[in-house]
C-alpha cells in the first residue's frame, strides 16, 4: 500500500463535491448499516463505481467497515455489505 503525500490528501480533501458526495454515501450507510455499495448507489442517486470510490476513501479514514458479505438485493451476487464505525 502506498502511502499518500498530505499535500495531495489535502488538495483532494478540498474538493467540495467529493467531500459531500462522502458524507452522502456515509449519512447512508448509517441509515441502511449492512448495505451494499450497489444499493447505497441506488438509494442515494449516484453511480455504483463513484459509491464505491467514497467507501474506499471512508475505510482508509476509519470511519466505514465491511462487516460481511451478503446477496445483493439488486444483482443477486455476493458482495461486501458496510456499515459505519461507531
Amino acid at each position: 500500500m502506498s502511502m499518500v503525500h498530505p499535500a495531495s490528501l489535502a488538495a483532494y480533501r478540498a474538493i467540495p463535491d467529493i467531500v459531500q458526495r462522502e458524507a452522502i454515501v456515509y449519512r447512508c450507510l448509517k441509515n441502511y448499516p449492512g448495505s451494499s455499495a450497489n444499493e447505497i448507489a441506488e438509494k442515494v442517486g449516484k453511480v455504483e463505481t463513484n459509491v464505491r470510490s467514497r467507501l474506499s476513501d471512508l475505510q482508509r479514514a476509519g470511519r466505514v467497515k465491511v462487516v460481511g458479505k451478503k446477496t445483493d438485493a439488486i444483482t443477486g451476487r455476493r458482495v461486501q455489505a458496510y456499515e459505519v464505525v461507531p
